[in-house]
């Protein structure tokens, strides 16, 4: 050991040594500072005068506003962002609390309790204090970002738990819709919470509830020791006396504490009653113990005092227990709207469009401000005024420039920015730079020529493969694939660090206007009357899930191709159609026909080389939007038209259906609140070939049905899948994210007129099977994953062979397009426009390429091989 220490050498004079020493003292008293900020709040417990009283007058109404107005002025130093132990750490210790009550009420005998009406109503409402205590700490409320106060009495407190913590205890628990309100209103009279704080109010004034029961229930757990004290001192007293009851025994000095104790010494009476003691020794007990009073203690005295403080503790649980199960049952969202300052606000909206949005496209808006103010550290209070302001004064050539959402989530929102912050209003809004979307196609380019890179290197080194001509066959090959595999990486990454870009709607769920009276249309081929009697009752379910006035029902038909015009079975067919859209309407009852049939006749197509529907769906849609336009029948292929003509040109919205969607309940009116919002309305440039603001397109959120024990493994194994799928399945397009423009998949709404005009003349006939991609290039398209529809997956292989060979076939249809700079009227496709037809292409071409890689490796595994061998048999 001495060798050992006697080579390390220790420079005591080294001028390391008092740096280390002065880093080390920092570090020791940062640790300590982080604890005491930490924990310093253990101790600190929040107490306001109790109003829970025996006699006396308890506070009013007056008395109520006063003390919440003088709460107020003690709490105008705030930080606005901040973090706070308090609640979750208080939450635990309430919790801790808790069980120990629990587990000394449930050690009782049912006898204790029955003597104890608070004790049972503890034991009866456990489940509910621990459900409140459970919402605390996952709702995330322990730890939200909450107003801070920054006074030296409560420092570091969030602010609403200082505010429900008085208005308990102004209330002596007892809170109502009328309290609550008088005394939220006078403290908001001075200082306006904010939206989280009012949001996280019910929830918190749960909790302090939940704190007071806790306080009342130590009490309980004192007067249960008491009385088991009681209990002990008779049996230890009595326990050696064997024949007749002995008084001597129990005329003695007990505890300082209990000496002159009601409830010990009424227990004890309770329990010699029933050991058969008389009343003159009972009145003998009393006269020991109670010898210092100056007046004589009855036994009624003694019950009737502490009957008084068992009253006062039962009155005292029930009433917080009742309120905390009142508090639990308030509709925190129309408790939000009636107390929200920033709700208040916006409710004057001039357009008068705010009041009728739905809860979260509000919040949406609410949300801006919430945002605004946190990053600016400014009074949301004032932002939503400056944002009133605003909309009252309007903008020239700011779109919908009266609606507060113009400038909250529109083109408006830079001048919203420039008055909160105290900045001149520019009088020209310049178009944003999509800094999003430049990043995202240069970080997919540059993934990819690094996975690209990483190919080459491993065929060139591994696979011997070193000609220029056949690196050139790999890199192609390769491409779909690898270019598949970095759009898949690139959108997990950015569907994941960018905010989702929602659009806000109107709450249509009770009722449609009839300025947005919607046709909701089902484009079908019909082959037999029992086909076509399946499609009515599939429109039939669609009325049951939808049943808002100023929805209609239809089905466009188009008779099976044939190599005649007309087929026999036609009129069959079309007898018994209309003969069940008869017994709907009747069924059904209303003003106007609510169920419609319209008939296509066949026409010959020389490439099809068949009589057949026009341009099939596309040609059915494009002609029923004539009809809607007012355009009459003879003008288009519709033969029969069964409907109330006289409304056809009062429609505004048409959702479009496949056969086998199913549109589920109250959807509709969600995406017709959708279209038919201010903000998402079409906007067309005077020449009407563009789209400036709004969409002409709403697509919803399709999912894929559950498959039921009876599908097949097909559907089972293929059938669920998710993600960023583009036809199967659609649940989130990361163009709507990035580019404000989604992709259309043919299942949606879209707004007649806009959809009509912007697309008028674009199509060539007979050159677009899949037309949704290309409607959605020129007619602007929103996703939205608010509205949700089901669709079935095909049940076996050869019908989803089938499906995607349709949909390739029409993806390569519009290969042109990627090529035509401009068409006849002059207009031409956007680059991200060219993009998406490009990504089919290449998305159509991954299994050729997975095809051919794969063949690529046996090649070059062969190659290897072989070489090894040769090489081997010359050595």
């Amino acid at each position: 050991m001495q060798i050992l220490m006697g080579k390390i050498n220790f420079n005591i004079n080294s001028p390391f040594i008092p740096v280390a020493l002065v880093i080390l003292s920092l570090l020791i008293c940062s640790i300590l500072f982080m604890l005491y900020y930490r924990f310093y709040h253990f101790d600190k417990k929040v107490c306001f005068p109790s109003c829970f009283k025996v006699t006396g007058d308890k506070p009013g109404p007056g008395e109520w506003e006063k003390q919440m107005l003088e709460l107020a002025d003690g709490h105008s130093q705030v930080r606005l962002t901040g973090n706070s132990f308090v609640l979750n750490d208080y939450n635990q210790a309430a919790y801790k609390k808790l069980n120990r009550i629990r587990d000394r009420i449930s050690a009782l005998s049912p006898g204790i309790i029955s003597l104890i009406p608070a004790a049972r109503w503890l034991y009866d409402n456990f489940q509910l204090m621990y459900r409140e205590m459970k919402k605390v700490r996952t709702s995330g409320t322990s730890y939200a970002v909450l107003p801070i106060l920054k006074a030296k009495e409560y420092h570091n407190f969030p602010r609403i738990y200082i505010v429900a913590k008085k208005m308990v205890a102004l209330s002596g628990g007892h809170l109502s819709e009328e309290n609550i309100s008088v005394m939220l209103n006078a403290y908001q009279q001075k200082i306006a919470l904010t939206d989280k704080e009012i949001w996280v109010l019910p929830e918190m004034l749960g909790f302090c509830i939940l704190e007071e029961i806790i306080a009342v229930a130590d009490e309980i757990l004192h007067m249960i020791d008491v009385k088991s004290k009681a209990e002990k001192f008779l049996t230890e007293k009595l326990e050696r006396k064997r024949g007749s009851a002995d008084l001597s025994a129990l005329l003695c000095k007990t505890e300082d504490n209990l000496k002159h104790n009601y409830s010990f010494h009424a227990h004890v009476i309770y329990l010699m009653k029933n050991m058969s003691f008389d009343e003159v020794s009972i009145q003998k007990y009393l006269k020991y113990h109670f010898a210092s009073k100056d007046k004589q203690m009855k036994t009624s005295s003694v019950y009737q005092e502490e009957g008084r403080i068992q009253s006062f503790l039962e009155t005292n649980i029930r009433t917080l227990i009742v309120s905390l199960r009142d508090i639990n049952e308030v509709d925190e969202e129309k408790f939000f709207e009636t107390y929200s300052a920033l709700e208040q606000i916006l409710s004057k909206d001039p357009a008068g469009v705010y009041s009728k949005m739905d809860l979260e496209s509000r919040g949406m808006y609410r949300g801006v401000i919430v945002k605004l103010s946190l990053r600016y550290r400014l009074l949301e209070e004032k932002i939503a005024k400056d944002c009133l302001e605003l909309a009252v004064r309007g903008q020239a050539g700011l779109h919908c420039s009266h609606h507060v959402g113009a400038y909250l989530l529109g083109k408006g929102y830079p001048l919203l920015k420039a008055k909160a912050l105290g900045k001149p209003i520019p009088q020209k809004i310049r178009k944003k730079w999509n800094a999003a979307g430049f990043l995202y196609f240069v970080c997919l380019i540059l993934l990819f020529l690094g996975l690209e890179g990483c190919l080459l290197y491993l065929f060139r080194n591994i696979g011997g493969i070193r000609s220029a001509g056949r690196s050139v066959v790999i890199v192609l090959t390769a491409m779909p694939l690898l270019m598949g595999i970095s759009m898949e990486i690139i959108n997990f990454i950015f569907t994941r660090r960018i905010t989702v870009r929602k659009i806000p709607a109107l709450d249509y769920l009770e009722e449609i206007p009839e300025e947005a009276r919607t046709f909701i249309v089902m484009p079908v081929i019909v082959s037999s009357k029992e086909q076509g009697l399946q499609y009515m009752e599939r429109l039939q379910k669609h009325y049951l899930a939808n049943r808002q006035p100023n929805l209609f029902f239809a089905l466009l038909l188009d008779y099976e191709d044939s190599k005649e015009q007309s087929m026999p079975k036609d009129d069959g067919i079309r007898s018994a159609l209309v003969e069940r859209m008869k017994e709907l309407n009747e069924l059904y009852p209303s003003k106007e026909q609510r169920f419609s049939l319209f008939f296509r006749c066949r026409k010959w197509n020389q490439a099809e080389n068949c009589y057949m529907g026009w341009e099939r769906k596309r040609g059915k849609l494009e002609e029923f939007n004539n009809l809607l336009d007012g355009a009459g029948k003879d003008s288009t292929t519709f033969t029969d038209v069964y409907c109330d003509e006289n409304l056809l040109t009062t429609f505004q919205y048409v959702i479009t259906l496949d056969a086998d969607t199913n549109l589920i309940r109250d959807n509709a009116a969600k995406l017709v609140g959708l279209i038919d919002h201010p903000l998402n309305r079409p906007v067309l440039d005077p020449s009407g070939r563009k789209v400036e603001e709004g969409y002409v397109i709403i697509q919803p959120s399709v999912r894929n049905h559950i498959a039921d024990k009876n599908a097949s493994w097909f559907t089972k194994i293929f059938g669920g899948e998710t993600g960023l799928a583009h036809y199967g399945t659609v649940i989130s397009d990361i163009y709507q994210d990035i580019f404000n423009q989604g992709i259309y998949i043919g299942k949606g709404i879209y707004d007649r007129k806009a959809f009509l005009t912007v697309l008028h003349n674009k199509v060539p006939e007979n050159r677009i099977l899949s037309h949704d991609l290309f409607e959605s290039c020129y007619a602007r398209t929103a996703f939205s994953s608010t509205a949700r529809i089901m669709d079935n997956f095909p049940n076996s292989v050869l019908s989803f062979t089938k499906r995607e060979h349709r949909w390739l076939r029409g993806d390569w249809q519009l290969v042109p397009w990627l090529f035509i700079m401009k068409t006849a009227d002059g207009r031409s496709l956007s680059p991200l426009s060219r993009w998406k037809i490009f990504d089919n292409l290449r998305r159509s071409l991954v299994p050729f390429s997975k095809t051919l890689i794969i063949l690529l490796n046996f090649f070059v595994a062969a190659r290897c091989i072989l070489s090894l061998a040769a090489s081997c048999f010359l050595q």
